[in-house]
């Protein structure tokens, strides 16, 4: 990723719409009845960029022990001062470096697209055997190949999803996927039109990110549509299309458990 789109990323993930969604997600899908945390889980955010989400998952959780990393120091710089009880480290995703030996829960909110997952399957083989019997995988991830714009240039995307290609990524993994759905449904029309011109011209010579602040009152609109999708998604309705994936797999008990 650019350098200067973790300054950028930093300031919009506390009040920019996607940002407050995206955990608005999590939220809701942690907290079904068949998906509860024992008390102060172990977690880790693979990824974890400027630190939002580990700073939402602090509060949500109270965890015993939460850490994340990130390939960007850049990044950590941020997540560091957001999160300041967090084991917060330098690592890539494709060898991941882990301090404890199991987790609860390991999130991973849109970190796959930038590496693809040939690259990155030895290393999720690793997180995932990592997992207690019964841990959670949660992961977001963009949707559509025909969906790649300006902005998934600047961010160095790699390669874009559908629901079959992470359910398969999911039996590879041996993690049975417990939830699965699009994301962002309703607004799917709206980021095409937004988009349509980056779309037609996606190789132009110097693109430019479309994560822009809008007015407050759309801020708070485009929020509160996210909120209904996520609670319609937490009760086990898969949206039939969206501009994100959002999937939850979850290690197999043991059968002498």
């Amino acid at each position: 990723m650019d350098p200067e789109q973790y300054d950028i990323m930093s300031l919009a993930e506390d009040r920019h719409w996607w940002y407050m969604g995206l955990r608005d997600a999590i939220g809701c899908c942690l907290q079904q009845h068949s998906m509860r945390l024992p008390p102060h889980p172990i977690v880790l955010d693979v990824g974890c960029g400027t630190g939002g989400n580990l700073r939402y998952l602090n509060t949500l959780l109270q965890p015993s022990y939460l850490a994340g990393f990130d390939l960007s120091e850049l990044a950590l710089v941020h997540a560091r001062c957001k999160c300041p009880n967090a084991d917060v480290y330098q690592s890539d995703i494709r060898q991941p470096e882990l301090h404890r030996d199991a987790f609860d829960l390991i999130v991973s909110t849109d970190v796959l697209y930038m590496t693809g997952i040939e690259d990155t399957l030895s290393g999720l083989s690793t997180l995932a055997r990592s997992l207690k019997p019964g841990g959670l995988f949660l992961s977001n991830l963009p949707a559509y190949n025909w969906l790649t714009s300006e902005h998934d240039r600047v961010v160095h995307t790699r390669e874009r999803y559908t629901l079959s290609a992470i359910r398969e990524l999911l039996r590879e993994l041996d993690l049975e996927c417990v939830c699965i759905s699009y994301r962002i449904f309703a607004l799917l029309p709206v980021i095409v039109l937004r988009r349509f011109s980056s779309l037609l011209l996606r190789y132009q010579v110097s693109p430019r990110s479309d994560l822009v602040q809008p007015a407050e009152w759309l801020n708070r609109f485009l929020f509160r549509v996210l909120q209904i999708e996520n609670r319609l998604f937490a009760r086990g309705l898969q949206l039939p299309w969206g501009s994100s994936i959002m999937v939850v797999g979850q290690k197999k008990f043991d059968l002498y458990d």
